[in-house]
């Protein structure tokens, strides 16, 4: 018996003493307005300093958004590509074009596009540095040539 009531005892202090407090602080309330200044899609990554993250502003133009790290108020945000406008100047150029995907380093940000079609896959990039200014526009890195074409023939012949 004296054995049991030591475990117990035992526990209930180890418990006590081991016990963790949970603190955590809320960021101030923000409103969102999806004609002001959108609505957050994505969070991007991260550097010493910033938060990034992206969101649409309206159907089309999509943001690069930084928060401070530390208080998590918004430092800077720039108008990625705008692919309504470029499909405007140049249908051909750019039909097809999306967002990709973005990579954060400490000094820079690579924000990646990419075109689809039968033909060919293509890449594109722009690049910012850690506030938001803009380094290169928009540039074609790379072109694959695809076989998609072929592959939907054979799907369509395995599947019958």
């Amino acid at each position: 018996m004296k054995k049991i009531v030591a475990i117990i005892a035992f526990a209930l202090l180890g418990n006590l003493l081991n016990a963790q407090d949970l603190t955590g602080t809320w960021s101030d309330k923000e409103v969102y307005s999806k004609k002001l200044n959108g609505f957050y899609n994505d969070f991007v990554g991260a550097n010493a300093k910033y938060v990034y993250s992206t969101g649409k502003v309206g159907r089309d133009k999509l943001h690069l958004v930084a928060h401070d790290k530390v208080t998590m108020k918004e430092v800077a945000s720039v108008a990625l590509f705008d692919v309504k406008a470029a499909k405007a100047k140049d249908p051909k150029k750019y039909k097809g074009i999306h967002y990709h995907k973005s990579i954060v380093f400490e000094n820079t940000l690579y924000v990646f596009w990419l075109i689809d079609s039968k033909t060919k896959d293509e890449l594109f990039v722009e690049s910012f540095d850690s506030k938001l200014k803009p380094l290169n526009p928009l540039k074609k890195i790379y072109e694959l040539n695809s076989s998609k074409k072929r592959f939907k023939k054979s799907r369509a012949f395995y599947n019958g």
